[in-house]
């Protein structure tokens, strides 16, 4: 019989190293093990070093930064909190009896905004024309007292899916039924007359509103509380009330006309129940 020189062994027996039943001596190291050793004493003389010269070591500084991120999400907690307690407080605000309800255009509450002239509500006047909202009827109004029922007609639409000359926003309507507006077109509105209609059509544009079912019940949710319609610079319509001292200022008009709906409106459900 034939045998390879190569894969022949005088003593039969493989070399350890082709042996299957080798296993490497434990306390020998390898390349790789060397290599953790180094980077294990290394980062030792750092944290000793670090020590020596009062500095923060690495084992501190991995600490640290794990405290943070605990802090940091923990702040984050707390403030998604606040911001759903504010919440809740700002839309219970409105069925509070215990103080008077401020509304105007930007209010918090968004139910104290649909009280305001500027909420889009879309009133429907005389069955023909249709204005985004009661500050558009109103200013209207302007025009067709000074007998300018074209210029009168550009805050208004003949169906609702439909935009104004004017424009959605009611404070582009504010603008242009101002003073300023119209002295540019020069226009004159006589102050004795539209002291009357104006009150009327106000009066008008809100009983509109008011009919509306989503509006009204709104309405109806404020309960007895005393509406105030908030003005930066109270006047006829508005009030202005001094939190520190409490001084009143302002007719607050319109507060008052809405409260009178309110309580039309709940007298009128009252006999209805009867």
């Amino acid at each position: 019989m034939c045998h390879n020189s190569k894969k022949f062994h005088p003593h039969g027996a493989l070399p350890p190293s082709l042996s299957p039943f080798h296993t490497k001596d434990p306390r020998t190291k390898g390349p790789k093990d060397q290599r953790d050793t180094s980077n294990s004493s290394t980062k030792m003389e750092t944290i000793l070093q670090d020590s020596k010269q009062g500095q923060p070591s690495i084992v501190q500084k991995d600490g640290e930064e794990k405290n943070h991120k605990k802090r940091k999400a923990v702040t984050s907690i707390e403030k998604t909190e606040k911001k759903m307690k504010k919440k809740v407080k700002q839309d219970n605000k409105i069925y509070d009896d215990s103080m008077p309800l401020q509304f105007f255009s930007k209010s918090a509450d968004a139910e104290a905004r649909k009280l305001s002239n500027f909420a889009l509500s879309w009133i429907h006047v005389d069955g023909n024309r249709w204005f985004p909202t009661v500050e558009h009827y109103y200013q209207s109004q302007k025009y067709m007292v000074i007998g300018s029922r074209d210029l009168a007609l550009r805050f208004s639409c003949e169906t609702r899916d439909g935009v104004p000359e004017v424009g959605l926003e009611a404070r582009a309507a504010k603008s242009a039924g101002s003073k300023t507006y119209m002295k540019k077109m020069k226009l004159v509105l006589r102050s004795d007359i539209w002291s009357v209609v104006g009150m009327k059509a106000m009066q008008c544009g809100l009983n509109l509103k008011f009919q509306l079912p989503e509006f009204r019940e709104t309405l109806l949710r404020t309960g007895d509380r005393p509406l105030h319609h908030f003005g930066r610079r109270p006047g006829f319509w508005d009030m202005h009330i001094n939190k520190e001292t409490g001084l009143q200022r302002g007719d607050n008009t319109l507060g008052k006309m809405v409260q009178k709906i309110r309580d039309r409106l709940r007298q009128t459900d009252s006999d209805d129940s009867d």
